[in-house]
């Protein structure tokens, strides 16, 4: 299949799964906090983000080893991919053993995590098996890699689909039957070994010379660069995890637990929106690699212009909806006690605009192995990040830990990253990327004011009122977007793409 046919069905598939995935998520994560309480919740949110810590492990490894299997695939050279898969298998297994480790060792210091421990029976067990289920997660799941780099991950998206959709009402059931917290977790402990072993007998079917050799010890040339990139790679993944995955560590030591809980409500609602986003990104990830492999700069260059232009319009159409429809949506959802002011609502939104704005680089210096030239940035981030976050937090609560974030992303990444894309990448100038990045801003944010504003005259919070603004907010940004992008030449390209069905036509 082409990188058109295969980024398609990887994007319709993802997309498929990760909705089906959701509806039944949003119907757990009410049933739970009906049969429990918020601060089960918030117990759950700040346990995720210590084990999100701990993926510290992984230092980025993946981003750094997918690359290196692109050109092998694209020649079918068998021996190569045989050889890079076995150093897959012993990093990973060998990041499953000292997750397992590390994350088992903190159990005595959860205490130190949170402002004051919740009545909940059983926190170091239940702790313990959030950690079971991040070690486990890592066991096998280096064989989803290489139908990733193959253009295939809609194999991997419909397998998690029907895992996770069984995981789901099992939980549910579980649930209502016996309000047991402890058989909720062993099952998502199982669904995790089982769609990885899944997916494990697939790439066992399909790469069938996976089987025939161990793999032989890498060439000089290549260990030195796969080790070059990885170092890189893993400051990277240290900034990454060290900025995004502390937040509900730091509201649960200077808020509370109860404060993580009520964040982390919203929290599942953009991580919903980025995981959809995530899965089309990724669905086209290996297409781009294989780009980076076949092409030239320029071309390069136009099909992240194209990308960057449907990010623009997803993140301001979604900026859009979180802001017209965040509050009115939970206060339905969950009710009115679980509802964060709007200062804090406006915070989260633009830190979810300014990550999201920055994903087509991201994928581009990912599936282009740029990993080197700006390592050390991550030592700013990371200090900006805390500094920020700690003195905003204690004065603003949760809404200024989550400034930290924003301006740590400001202070740094916002400008590196676009930076070292276009010089290494492209052979370019990066100004041709800020102007449009402040064009697609202006515009972002003008729709949202003026969507608000029309949400804002329908006072009433009622499901038909919430019918009434999601109605404005699918239909007049689509439209005012529409207008004024529609002598654009990406507009065009994305009407012919809906016509011809051609993502990368040249």
């Amino acid at each position: 299949m082409s990188r058109i046919k295969n980024s398609l069905q990887n994007v319709k598939f993802s997309v498929i799964g990760q909705v089906v995935n959701v509806l039944l998520s949003f119907i757990s994560r009410k049933i739970f906090i009906t049969v429990l309480s918020v601060e089960y919740m918030g117990l759950s949110g700040l346990f995720s983000n210590i084990l999100s810590l701990l993926s510290i492990t992984e230092l980025g490894i993946g981003s750094a080893l997918i690359c290196f299997l692109y050109k092998p695939l694209a020649e079918d050279d068998h021996n190569r991919i045989i050889d890079i898969m076995y150093l897959y298998r012993k990093i990973y297994i060998g990041i499953g053993c000292i997750v397992l480790v590390l994350g088992s060792s903190m159990t005595p210091f959860l205490g130190y995590f949170i402002n004051e421990l919740p009545n909940i029976p059983n926190i170091s067990l239940i702790y313990i098996l959030y950690v079971l289920n991040s070690a486990s997660s890592y066991f096998l799941c280096y064989k989803r890699e290489l139908i990733i780099a193959n253009q295939q991950r809609y194999i991997f998206a419909i397998y998690d689909m029907y895992v996770k959709c069984a995981m789901y009402i099992a939980q549910i059931a579980v649930l209502l039957i016996t309000k047991n917290y402890i058989v909720f977790l062993l099952i998502m402990i199982a669904s995790t070994l089982i769609e990885n072993i899944l997916i494990s007998i697939v790439v066992n079917k399909l790469y069938p010379y996976l089987k025939k050799s161990k793999g032989r010890k890498l060439q000089k040339s290549d260990a030195i660069e796969i080790k070059t990139k990885i170092v890189a790679s893993s400051f990277h993944k240290i900034g990454d995890v060290l900025v995004t995955s502390t937040d509900n560590i730091l509201i649960s030591k200077i808020v509370g637990i109860i404060g993580t809980g009520l964040y982390s409500n919203y929290l599942i609602i953009i991580s919903t929106l980025n995981t959809v986003m995530t899965l089309v990104y990724n669905s086209i990830l290996a297409s781009v690699g294989n780009l980076g492999v076949e092409s030239n700069n320029e071309y390069k260059e136009k099909v992240f212009d194209r990308i960057n232009f449907m990010t623009a319009w997803a993140f301001g159409f979604s900026s859009v909806c979180l802001m017209s429809l965040f509050n009115p949506f939970i206060q339905l959802w969950l009710g009115e006690k679980y509802l964060l002011d709007q200062a804090t609502v406006i915070t989260i939104i633009i830190n979810f605009y300014l990550i999201g704005m920055r994903r087509p680089i991201a994928m581009m210096r990912d599936a282009f192995g740029i990993f080197t030239h700006d390592k050390y940035k991550v030592i700013p981030e990371v200090i900006i990040n805390f500094v920020v976050s700690i003195f905003a937090g204690i004065k603003f609560g949760i809404s200024g830990i989550i400034l930290g974030t924003i301006v740590s992303n400001l202070c740094t990444t916002f400008w590196t990253y676009p930076y070292i894309l276009y010089k290494y990448g492209f052979g370019q100038k990066v100004g041709k990327y800020y102007k449009k990045y402040i064009f697609y801003f202006v515009i972002n944010l003008t729709v949202t004011v003026v969507c608000y504003l029309f949400c804002e005259a329908i006072p009433v919070n009622s499901l038909i009122s919430f019918i009434v603004k999601l109605a404005i907010c699918v239909t007049v940004p689509n439209l005012l977007f529409a207008a004024i992008y529609c002598r654009s030449e990406h507009f065009k390209f994305f009407i012919s793409l809906v016509k011809n069905k051609l993502l990368l036509k040249r």
